[in-house]
């Protein structure tokens, strides 16, 4: 039975307040090189030619792991302070370490999502067709990326992994490992499943502009939609039809 994603009683203020820190941290960090589109930082993350070197890769592989961290992280929280409570109920002192190797290891699956990623943000480019703002500039490749978005909500993958991504006590009393080398296993666990839940929805990141910081925002609020209001295996289909018929739509305006 899927539990719904609220805050789990008891729950450690501490890790709730550390948790909204990394958050809004994170989400600062999102936010300062979109605010000087002319500055060092920005110019590094969106080079003007497919000619990069080390330091645009790294720095587009910073902004995406960055963004993922700042997208996904509110719609694991419910996730992440009942696993923390679960731990703390067994020994209370150990809680607050392996909370943390949790959340990084699940982070560290979107920092794997983010190499792939910057590898389309560096092919795009070399194709020409995206913009400064990290748009894609083509209309065909605009309406594949919602197409193929909107059809992937529809899928039984889809719909499994959101399973497991809105049930935390569900996942953490199948996936249960103990000690700090059981947090990192069921990190990267739950990250994997929640890859495979918003891989799609987080590449519509090329439709809007990666530096455009509304998309960004949009697209975070209809991640953490799915997974943690009531119906939210419903909402994601229905995104997947809005996200089908404006794909088409799309293509058909550009015929």
């Amino acid at each position: 039975m899927e539990s719904r994603a609220s805050l789990p009683r008891g729950a450690s203020h501490a890790m709730a307040a550390a948790l909204a820190a990394a958050i809004v941290v994170a989400w600062g960090l999102v936010v300062w090189p979109m605010l000087d589109m002319h500055g060092g930082v920005a110019h590094l993350m969106m080079p003007g030619t497919a000619g990069w070197t080390m330091a645009n890769v790294a720095a587009a592989f910073a902004m995406w792991a960055v963004m993922m961290a700042a997208m996904m992280l509110p719609g694991a929280v419910p996730m992440v302070l009942l696993y923390g409570q679960l731990v703390a109920r067994g020994d209370p002192s150990v809680a607050p370490r392996r909370t943390v190797i949790f959340v990084l290891a699940y982070l560290l699956t979107w920092a794997g999502y983010s190499l792939g990623a910057t590898a389309a943000q560096w092919g795009l480019q070399a194709a020409l067709v995206l913009s400064p703002m990290g748009a894609v500039t083509s209309p065909w490749v605009t309406s594949a990326l919602l197409v193929g978005a909107g059809a992937y909500q529809l899928t039984p993958i889809k719909d499994a992994c959101l399973s497991r991504c809105r049930s935390p006590f569900g996942f953490l009393t199948t996936e249960w490992r103990a000690g700090d080398r059981g947090a990192l296993v069921m990190g990267l666990r739950h990250g994997s499943f929640c890859v495979g839940c918003c891989w799609a929805l987080m590449a519509l990141a090329f439709v809007g502009g990666t530096m455009n910081l509304v998309w960004i925002a949009v697209l975070t609020v209809v991640v953490t939609v799915e997974k943690v209001v009531p119906r939210g295996h419903t909402a994601a289909q229905v995104f997947g039809a809005l996200l089908i018929y404006g794909g088409l739509a799309y293509a058909v305006a550009f015929t």
